[in-house]
């Protein structure tokens, strides 16, 4: 997670069904990490293949991107201080893979999105995720209506962002984006995260 100081920045028509958000997570608990399965190679090949391309995009209108380092604080306090980053100053701050995806080790070095992209920054080779990190901070929470990062502007986001990939990759953004979020909204330690998203279980 990027942002772990409490944000309260929600716009937006987006109604939470809390029901439905513990459906959803409990169906992203079952779900078995299966990369060389050929329907998720698919999926998730479609998700990162149109995400390069709205990555050139972005990168192409001029907007300037910078890279977190190691230690460094937060530059952000909260969703707001992005989105006036973004509009004012056409730059934007993103959290490298590399310092953190999934909890700790737990996250399987086979996962797709953490295959190498072929695009460099700062020196560094970005991966499918920073990359995806990137594109959903701009095509998802700042053109879904300048949302926050709280279960309603995650979810707005998604609603947002899906928009603009094909069914297919959909598959695997509704996977990393939704069922994700949800389960960290409303799965085991859902109520304490949406009570205390500064720390995020």
């Amino acid at each position: 997670r990027m942002f772990k100081s409490e944000d309260q920045h929600e716009k937006g028509e987006v109604k939470i069904n809390k029901e439905h958000g513990k459906a959803i997570a409990g169906e992203y608990d079952k779900v078995q990490h299966d990369p060389n399965n050929p329907d998720v190679q698919e999926a998730y090949g479609a998700l990162i293949g149109e995400t390069k391309n709205q990555f050139n995009d972005i990168m192409n209108s001029g907007i300037k991107i910078s890279r977190m380092k190691p230690g460094m604080d937060n530059p952000y306090k909260n969703s707001k201080e992005l989105h006036h980053d973004i509009k004012n100053n056409n730059h934007m701050w993103f959290y490298p893979t590399d310092q953190g995806f999934g909890s700790g080790d737990s996250a399987p070095k086979d996962h797709p999105m953490l295959g190498k992209t072929g695009i460099k920054h700062d020196g560094h080779d970005l991966l499918a995720n920073d990359i995806f990190r990137i594109v959903h901070d701009i095509n998802g929470h700042h053109k879904g209506g300048e949302s926050g990062f709280g279960a309603k502007g995650e979810h707005q986001a998604y609603n947002t962002h899906k928009k603009m990939f094909s069914p297919l990759a959909q598959k695997a953004l509704a996977t990393e984006t939704l069922g994700q979020n949800s389960w960290v909204n409303f799965g085991p330690h859902g109520d304490h995260n949406r009570a205390a998203p500064a720390e995020t279980r």
